[in-house]
């Protein structure tokens, strides 16, 4: 049993048993039901109530997983049987509050800590409100989002090359558009002209957050003083540990980090 101030765990899917009629399992779960429903009501109140019915229904998955799923029959009495205590006194519905809110108070921590002025220990703070937020991540599997495909702004990044166009003063601000498979980083100069690198992007089969990308093209435009091609340099991936319609946050094969938002939010 939990107390009201433990994290609830985070729900699944509806689970639904194997279409065989009534087994030792199907007993088993019903009895734990019953149990647990009059236990909790009576130790742990309302809240116990609900973490320990959730347990149940991931106990259900689990039965119902290694159960026979093959059966002829079609569903139980023609019925598609739900857990009984699916929505228990708004058991989901609260456990999504909360990650919304936890995901809330996050982002707002992470947007602060990038706007405050630089430390030695900076990158230490970022780094675990990073790992806290990436939790709460709405996309999992990032890499093949269409939520990735946009123009972003850099708001913060440790990479010392992007940082040195800002401390120097000579840009304001660092653009990434990822459009399709191109993958194009701009840096508009203040004073006229930019430097942008063009490369091609494409998921990591075996990590749903990990986009590989390879520069192919470099440009340095001067404006009246020129534009020249410059040999393209880096290759290397990006994991996406959150996303969603106006946050993204990459740690990358280099071991920087990229906190960014769309550009037409601006």
């Amino acid at each position: 049993l939990t107390s009201i101030d433990t994290p609830l765990p985070k729900p699944k899917h509806h689970t639904y048993l194997p279409a065989y009629s009534f087994s030792i399992s199907t007993m088993v779960i019903m009895k734990a039901y019953t149990v647990i429903f009059f236990h909790a009501l009576v130790t742990s109140g309302v809240n116990g109530f609900i973490h320990d019915i959730l347990t149940v229904r991931q106990a259900t998955s689990a039965l119902a997983s290694r159960s026979t799923a093959s059966s002829e029959t079609g569903p139980l009495f023609g019925i598609v049987w739900k857990n009984p205590f699916e929505n228990a006194f708004g058991g989901e519905r609260l456990l999504l509050d909360q990650d919304a809110e936890a995901r809330k108070e996050l982002k707002s921590e992470i947007l602060r800590r990038c706007a405050l002025p630089g430390s030695k220990n900076k990158r230490a703070q970022v780094e675990k409100t990073i790992n806290e937020l990436a939790q709460f991540s709405p996309v999992k599997e990032s890499a093949t989002s269409p939520l990735l495909q946009k123009e972003w702004k850099v708001i913060w990044t440790t990479e010392k090359e992007i940082n040195l166009f800002l401390e120097k003063g000579w840009a304001t601000e660092i653009l990434q558009t990822l459009d399709g498979s191109v993958l194009q980083n701009m840096i508009p100069f203040v004073k006229g002209g930019s430097l942008g690198v063009k490369g091609k992007i494409e998921a990591d089969e075996n990590n749903p957050i990990r986009t590989l990308f390879k520069f192919e093209s470099a440009a340095l435009d001067l404006a009246k003083w020129g534009n020249y091609n410059l040999p393209p340099v880096g290759q290397g991936w990006f994991d996406t540990v959150y996303l969603d319609d106006n946050l993204r946050v990459d740690l990358n094969s280099r071991n920087d980090i990229l906190i960014c938002t769309p550009y037409d939010s601006i």
